[in-house]
This record gives structure tokens, C-alpha cells and sequence, in this order.
């Protein structure tokens, strides 16, 4: 309940936009998004399944592993963009070039030092 009065305060000033035609094209472009995702989905079973019935269980394990070693960038990494891609456009918007050339900065010198050994460890595999 504290958490619900909270949040209540928090928007209280903050003006809505009731309109029929933005929650409709809301609602058609979370709708493609689900299609997208299932399509997808179900496109990397169907691969999954070819994987098996043309390499054997032995081979498509070898490729699973390898799929799961291709993934764990973006789990890093996905976040790291949904969370930037607000604040770059929020400070793009009013005008800050120089935080946004910071911020670029400081992602590029540190992403380089951890995709370098990444990068390495993963061409052993």
C-alpha cells in the first residue's frame, strides 16, 4: 500500500495523454512486436530441429554450445543499450552534446577492455 500512495505522488503532476489514436498505435506496434517474437521463436525451433535431424545429437549439442557462447554478450550488453538509449535521447533532445560525447567515452574505453579478452576467449572456443 506505501508503495501505491508513493507512486501516486510521484504522478500527480505529471500530465496524460488520454487519446484513442496513441493507445491504438501503441497497441498495433506492441501487437508486431508479439508476432515478431513468436515468429522468431519459433523459427529457432524449427532451425534447432534441422540442426538435429541433419547432424546428429552428438554435432547439435556441439552447435548449442555454441549458440549459448555466441549469447552471453547480449546479456550484457542488451540492458546496457536499453538503459542508454533513454538517457542519450534525453540529453540529445535538450541539447547536451558534450555529456553524450562523455558518455561515448567512457562506453568505448571500457568496452574495448572487456571485448578484447572476451573476444579472445571466445576464438579459443
Amino acid at each position: 500500500m506505501l508503495n501505491r500512495v508513493v507512486y501516486r505522488d510521484y504522478l500527480a503532476g505529471v500530465p496524460m495523454d488520454h487519446s484513442d489514436g496513441l493507445f491504438k498505435e501503441i497497441f498495433k506496434y506492441a501487437l508486431w512486436i508479439l508476432l515478431a517474437s513468436n515468429v522468431g521463436m519459433l523459427l529457432s525451433q524449427i532451425d534447432m530441429q534441422l540442426i538435429i535431424v541433419f547432424l546428429g545429437a552428438k554435432d547439435a549439442g556441439y552447435y548449442t554450445n555454441y549458440l549459448s557462447l555466441i549469447g552471453i554478450p547480449f546479456l550484457l550488453v542488451t540492458p546496457l543499450i536499453g538503459f542508454l538509449f533513454p538517457v542519450v535521447s534525453g540529453l540529445s533532445g535538450s541539447g547536451q552534446s558534450e555529456q553524450i560525447s562523455s558518455i561515448r567515452k567512457f562506453f568505448t574505453k571500457y568496452f574495448a577492455v572487456a571485448a578484447i579478452p572476451a573476444s579472445l576467449a571466445l576464438g579459443f572456443f
